[in-house]
C-alpha cells in the first residue's frame, strides 16, 4: 500500500525510495505491517507510468523519445501528466540520489500495452529499472507481471532495412532469429537450423505468435508476414517500410537515422532528398545499404567499368550488371530518364512507365510471380526474375520506343 511520509529523509531509508508529486506530497510504498508508522494510508486506485528525461548515465533522455512515450501512454487511458520527482538509497554506498521525472496518471484501458511500454521505456530510454502502477500498486520492469514472450521474429539479413529491424527489435527485449537468405526470402526456404530454433522456442513459449518480414509465400506456424511491396501474386503493398510497420507494433519510435532508412526503402535517393538529408547522409545511407546487401570493394569497382560501356540513346541507358544492381543504380541516378539494369538473374527497370512495363509482360504471359514494381509515379520501378529471351525483347522493345 501507499503512504503520505511524515519525514521522506526517514522513510526512505526504511523502504528504499520515495516520490514527491506537487498535489500529493511525498509519499512511499511499503510492503511490511511495521512500515505504516511511517506515514498515513493514501487511497489510489490510478495506473501509471514512469517516464525518465535523463538516462542511467546521466545524460538527457532524447527529447523526440520523451514526447513518444508521452503520446503512447496518452493512447491507453494515462493522459495526466504531472512532473515529480524521486529520491532512494543506494545499496551499496548508502547514498541519496534524486532524479525527477514525468508521471502519466490515469486509468489505463491495456495493462497489457501498460507493460511493454514501461519495459521500452528501460530499453530506449537507457535505464536500468522503470516503474509503473497498477491500481495504484507499484509495478517494476523485471518483475513477474511483465509480459511472458508473446512473439517470435524472423528476420532475413539481406539490406540495411533489415540490418536495422533486427538492432530495433533486440533493443526493444523482442525474440529475433535471423535468416541468411538475400533478397527474395521465402518461407519455403527458410533453413533448417532457423526452423528448428522456432519450434523449440514455440514449444516452449506456445502462447507466441511468429511473424516473417518480408519473406513470399504462406507464413508457417500460423504465422504472419509484414512487408511493404507488391508483388505479382500477392499485394502487401503499403504507406509505411517494414520497419515504420514494426516500430508502431511495438511502441517504440524511430530515431533519424531510422527515419531515413525507412525513406531510403520506400523512396531510394529521391525520397531522402525529398526528407531533406544532406548529401553526406544520403551517401551513408546508400553505401551502408549496398554493404548490408553484400556487395563487396570489387564488385563495386566492376559497376565503374560496365557502367562506362553502358548504351545510351538520349537519357536512356541500359547497363549490363554482374551481379547487384544496387552499386549500378546508386552511381547513374540523376543522370537518366530512363534505365534499364540487366543482370543474370533479374532485369529492372526504373522510371515513370514501371506498372506498364509490369502489364505488358504480365499480360503476354511472360512474367514470375515473384516479379515486383514499387516506388513513386516519378522513380519507379519494375523487376523481372530471370526473363526469358521473349520477355526480355518485349522489355527492350517497349524501353527504346519513343
Amino acid at each position: 500500500m501507499k503512504v503520505l511520509v511524515f519525514d521522506p529523509f526517514v522513510s526512505v531509508r526504511e523502504t528504499g525510495g520515495c516520490t514527491f508529486e506537487p498535489d500529493m506530497g511525498w509519499w512511499t510504498q511499503i510492503n511490511d505491517p511495521t512500515q505504516e508508522k511511517l506515514g498515513r494510508a493514501l487511497v489510489d486506485s490510478r495506473d501509471a507510468l514512469y517516464i525518465p528525461t535523463l538516462q542511467k548515465t546521466g545524460e538527457p533522455v532524447d527529447v523526440a523519445i520523451v514526447e513518444f512515450f508521452k503520446q503512447q501512454a496518452a493512447q491507453i487511458g494515462l493522459s495526466d501528466l504531472v512532473c515529480a520527482s524521486g529520491m532512494w538509497v543506494l545499496s551499496t554506498t548508502g547514498d541519496v540520489q534524486t532524479e525527477t521525472i514525468w508521471i502519466a496518471r490515469g486509468k489505463c484501458s491495456d495493462l497489457g500495452r501498460m507493460r511493454k511500454v514501461a519495459h521500452n521505456i528501460k530499453n530506449f530510454a537507457n535505464q536500468d529499472c522503470v516503474a509503473w502502477e497498477e491500481k495504484g500498486e507499484m509495478q517494476f520492469t523485471g518483475s513477474e507481471k511483465e509480459e511472458k514472450m508473446e512473439r517470435i521474429w524472423i528476420v532475413p539479413r539481406n539490406d540495411l532495412e533489415a540490418v536495422e529491424i533486427i538492432n530495433l527489435l533486440h533493443d526493444a527485449g523482442e525474440m529475433v532469429i535471423v535468416s541468411s537468405q538475400p533478397w527474395g526470402a521465402s518461407w519455403e526456404k527458410l533453413e533448417d537450423s532457423v526452423a528448428q530454433e522456432v519450434e523449440k522456442l514455440l514449444a516452449q513459449h506456445p502462447q507466441a505468435k511468429v511473424i516473417g518480414v518480408e519473406f513470399a509465400g504462406t507464413a508457417r506456424w500460423n504465422g504472419r508476414t509484414i512487408d511493404h511491396h507488391f508483388y505479382s501474386d500477392a499485394d502487401r503493398s503499403s504507406e509505411k517500410s517494414s520497419i515504420e510497420q514494426i516500430a508502431e507494433e511495438l511502441g517504440v519510435p524511430l530515431n533519424r537515422y531510422q527515419q531515413l532508412v525507412a525513406i531510403n526503402d520506400k523512396w531510394w535517393i529521391p525520397g531522402l532528398q525529398k526528407a531533406g538529408a544532406t548529401k553526406g547522409e544520403v551517401e551513408t545511407i546508400r553505401i551502408s545499404d549496398r554493404c548490408a546487401q553484400g556487395i563487396t570493394p570489387d564488385e563495386e569497382a566492376q559497376a565503374v567499368r560496365d557502367i562506362q560501356a553502358a548504351e545510351w540513346h538520349g537519357r536512356k541507358c541500359v547497363v549490363i550488371c554482374r551481379k547487384h544492381t544496387s552499386c549500378y543504380t546508386d552511381r547513374l541516378f540523376g543522370t537518366y530518364d530512363e534505365l534499364i539494369v540487366a543482370a543474370p538473374d533479374k532485369w529492372i527497370y526504373f522510371g515513370s512507365r514501371h506498372h506498364e512495363v509490369n502489364k505488358l509482360i504480365h499480360d503476354a504471359n511472360l512474367g514470375n510471380p515473384r516479379d515486383w514494381v514499387g516506388g513513386s509515379k516519378e522513380s519507379g520501378f519494375a523487376g523481372f526474375i530471370s526473363p526469358s529471351p521473349d520477355a526480355q525483347k518485349k522489355i527492350s522493345d517497349f524501353f527504346w520506343k519513343s
